[in-house]
């Protein structure tokens, strides 16, 4: 007899609560105030208890797709491209960045020794 129950209770899963359960990253209230309607009403279009017309949720998707194209706006679209971007990302990014770390460690230590202090981590001061 429970078994009826629950299966009575269980709604329906809408287009949308796939879409927003399938997406975590996805935040239900910033596409609503994108698009321009209420938070509550977007909930509700999510959870079944509304449902959109076809041009609206039309709408509420394309949203969703331009938020996607704005975080993805500088990915490489060919082939090429991308490995432009993974050799400038994962060979000339750390020839740069090592020496440069290493330069500005060099002159933090040299201007200690020239003005004679030394870094005490125990009690994070400098000391003659």
């Amino acid at each position: 007899m429970n078994d009826c129950l629950a299966i009575q209770d269980k709604k329906e899963e809408t287009f949308l609560y796939r879409i927003f359960i399938s997406h975590p990253e996805l935040n239900a209230s910033a596409v609503a105030r994108r698009m321009g309607i209420s938070q509550s009403l977007m909930s509700q279009y999510i959870s079944g208890i509304k449902k959109p017309s076809q041009e609206r949720e039309a709408l509420i998707v394309n949203t969703i797709k331009d938020i996607g194209k704005v975080g993805c706006k500088h990915k490489p679209a060919t082939l090429s491209g991308w490995l432009a971007f993974a050799f400038l990302s994962f060979i000339v990014t750390p020839l740069i960045s090592v020496p440069l770390t290493w330069y500005i460690c060099w002159m933090i230590d040299r201007a200690t020794i020239k003005d004679k202090e030394c870094f005490d981590p125990s009690d994070f001061t400098f000391k003659r």
